[in-house]
């Protein structure tokens, strides 16, 4: 399912026939290896999907270790209680720094990208660069399209691609993000735009836990193939 989608989580399965563990190119083979690498890295797709992924990965495995081995715990119930309460409110903060720094960064990058030759600007703040001409029809804010996209962030970053994975992508306008939205509701049928998708227009202060961060300008380039 395209991340584009207003309510989109991460898959918490691996794919099993791929290697499973590597230790400088040597992969571990035994089913006892296996199979514990395949619990943590699912506890891992799930704590990332929630956002939690600056988690003390030394302290976390101590702990497990301690656990199953019965080992008398570093920190006491009322400790552990405590970490386990507080720990939401300490993420809500680091994210509220995190979308501070986010908007700035992306109003700095707009701010800079709006004087570059070919970069058009809509008044909701959406910037685009026409790549390839269409001469097809354009579609309706209520209408299921064809597209092929890729996503980037600032950095150059992939975080989502339909060009990458080799297959185009079907939706509905009404359940994509408004940058997107407004981008293929001008284009026509055939036409290629690169757009740069404020926050505001993107995913917000909420982002995508895991996927894309608080307040974060996104980078799309996007063909509209068909109207279906």
């Amino acid at each position: 399912m395209s991340k584009l989608f207003y309510f989109l989580f991460l898959s918490g399965f691996l794919v099993s026939s791929s290697p499973v563990y590597a230790d400088k190119g040597k992969e571990k083979t035994s089913f006892e290896s296996r199979y514990a690498y395949t619990m943590g890295y699912r506890m891992g797709q799930s704590l990332k999907a929630q956002g939690i992924d600056n988690l003390d990965t030394t302290a976390f495995n101590k702990g497990l270790g301690d656990a199953l081995k019965g080992t008398e715990p570093s920190l006491d119930n009322l400790e552990m209680n405590d970490a386990m309460v507080s720990y939401p409110e300490h993420v809500k903060r680091l994210r509220k720094q995190d979308a501070r720094g986010n908007l700035a960064q992306a109003n700095a990058f707009l701010a800079e990208n709006a004087t570059k030759e070919g970069v058009s600007k809509m008044r909701s703040g959406l910037q685009y660069e026409v790549l390839k001409q269409g001469t097809g029809k354009q579609p309706s804010m209520n209408d299921t399209v064809k597209v092929d996209y890729h996503g980037t962030f600032i950095n150059g970053d992939v975080f989502d691609s339909s060009m990458a994975r080799g297959e185009a992508t079907e939706f509905n306008l009404e359940r994509v993000i408004p940058g997107f939205r407004e981008a293929l509701t001008n284009m026509h049928v055939g036409e290629k735009w690169k757009i740069y998708v404020p926050p505001a227009l993107g995913y917000g202060p909420r982002g995508v836990p895991g996927s894309i961060g608080a307040n974060e300008l996104i980078i799309f380039e996007i063909e509209l193939l068909e109207i279906l």
